[in-house]
């Protein structure tokens, strides 16, 4: 081996080592532990291993088949060791019978007992007999366990079956229990209702029979009850309109009565009675009364009884008013216009006067206040008059001054 001044190798490195000075290790994965004198990398892998200096474990604790794969991407290349799939053989085989599925998709040919599914990861219902099902959906294969139907057995068969037993249907094998019907035995027999089926419906019930839940009587009831367990009894005879279910009339009351129930009385003061929805006195009223319950009394001035609608009536000599309930008064007609006459006289002539007076008050304002403005126009005007004057005066003094001044002095006459 040479090298220079500086330690490089200047021919290269023996088999084992690599670099400038030959001091790296060619990893022992490559094989012969044999690798490029300058870059360090494997021409090739040990099976196993994969990469440019062979570090990578073929994926998964060497799952591949044979521990070979791609040296450059790590893929399997002969395939996966048995249970297990995938490129990289990293994916366990699901719950397939023979421990193996297939290499690319993990489809199973046949599940272990109680799975199911394309890999066989998915369980079959507990129900199910023996725990077995079919592959492709699911379905119990053998039927189900006692006490449950249906293609998942994961219906329970009712309780109210007489073994507990049913087909895949949901049909009781060997019948009810007491009081319970139905293939299902799902619902009460005719005589008895309730959560249970323990309660009796009502003798008064057409049959003895009522509805499985509420206990309502199927077919009515018989003579005499009503409601809808017939517990009540009708208030007065029953007759053909009566419906037993409600106790109510389904068509008019008797004579006299009305309501719902027909037990409220009509007034005393209808004819023939009263109609049943509100007990008004549709058919007429006894002689002196109207309104819709007869309730009032025509007037004392009636000749013979009013009309029930409005209490309107032919009035007795001496009486008026639409209900005759007013006494005429004894005012002479004759009179009436004479006295209209002078009235309309009197408030006529007092209009007249006050108007006049109101025509009178106003043309005297307008005058009284037309002579205070020349008032006050002419105190204004000769007040500015005297102001004038005065000032004249006050300049022609000032004149007369400048004459005395110009005329001669005694000093001139001395000269």
């Amino acid at each position: 081996m040479q090298f220079d001044e500086n330690g490089i190798c200047t021919r290269g490195c023996i088999e084992g080592y690599w670099g400038d000075k030959c001091l790296n290790d060619c990893p022992s994965t490559c094989p012969n532990i044999v690798c490029n004198r300058t870059s360090g990398l494997c021409g090739s892998c040990r099976d196993g291993y994969y990469g440019n200096r062979c570090e990578y474990h073929c994926h998964w604790k060497n799952k591949c088949s044979e521990r070979k794969c791609n040296e450059k991407t790590g893929y399997c290349t002969s395939g996966c060791v048995s249970g297990y799939f995938g490129v990289y053989c990293q994916h366990p085989c699901g719950n397939c019978s023979s421990g193996t599925c297939d290499k690319i998709s993990g489809n199973c040919e046949a599940c272990n007992t109680g799975y199911y599914g394309t890999k066989c990861e998915r369980k079959c219902s507990y129900s199910c007999f023996n725990h077995e099902c079919r592959q492709i959906n699911g379905h119990c294969t053998n039927g189900c366990n006692n006490g449950f139907y249906g293609s998942f057995c994961n219906s329970q068969c009712s309780e109210n079956c007489a073994q507990t037993k049913c087909t895949r249907s949901g049909v009781c094998i060997g019948g009810c229990k007491p009081n319970w019907t139905g293939d299902k035995c799902d619902r009460c027999e005719s005589q008895h209702y309730g959560p249970d089926c323990s309660q009796v419906c009502s003798v008064n019930c057409k049959r003895q029979a009522c509805d499985n839940i509420t206990g309502s009587c199927t077919y009515g009831c018989k003579t005499g009850f009503y409601s809808d367990k017939c517990e009540k009894s009708c208030r007065i005879s029953c007759l053909s309109t009566f419906n037993s279910y409600s106790g109510e009339y389904e068509g008019e009351c008797p004579i006299g009565k009305y309501g719902t129930y027909c037990n409220k009385t009509c007034n005393d003061n209808c004819i023939n009675g009263c109609i049943k929805i509100n007990g008004s006195c549709n058919f007429g009223c006894i002689p002196g009364k109207f309104g819709t319950y007869c309730l009032q009394t025509c007037g004392e001035g009636c000749v013979s009884g009013c009309r029930q609608a409005d209490g309107s009536c032919t009035c007795k000599s001496g009486w008026q008013g639409h209900q005759c309930g007013e006494i005429k008064q004894t005012i002479e007609k004759c009179s009436k216009p004479d006295i209209y006459l002078a009235l309309y006289g009197i408030i006529t002539t007092l209009f007249i006067s006050i108007f006049m007076n109101i025509v009178l008050i106003v043309r005297n304002t307008r005058r009284n206040v037309s002579n205070k403005e020349k008032q006050d126009t002419c105190q204004r005007n000769s007040t500015l008059y005297a102001n004038t004057m005065y000032d004249r005066v006050e300049d022609n003094t000032g004149y007369q001054n400048l004459g005395q001044l110009s005329q001669p002095s005694h000093y001139d006459e001395l000269k």
